[in-house]
């Protein structure tokens, strides 16, 4: 499989995660309003992408579930609809 271009190429803000300790793979992933953003005129096929996870923030009432997206699928869509290069 083929590996996405830096993310550093089209946002400077970004989540870093390792799974499995450390030997576990790095992921790259983004907040849902860095993806829209990213997509620009193509905003609605956010809901087509798979949330990698969902983050629950407190807040002033109650919890909020924020949708966090696996750099790889993003720059996938991202190529599909023309908005980056493989």
């Amino acid at each position: 499989m083929n590996e996405p271009p830096d993310i550093m190429h089209y946002t400077n803000s970004y989540i870093l995660s390792t799974q499995g300790g450390s030997e576990g793979k790095a992921g790259t992933y983004l907040r849902k309003d860095q993806v829209l953003n990213l997509l620009g005129p193509h905003a609605s096929l956010i809901d087509s992408l798979p949330a990698a996870m969902v983050l629950t923030v407190p807040t002033v009432d109650g919890k909020e579930h924020t949708p966090i997206y696996n750099w790889c699928d993003v720059h996938a869509l991202l190529v599909e609809v023309g908005r980056a290069t493989k």
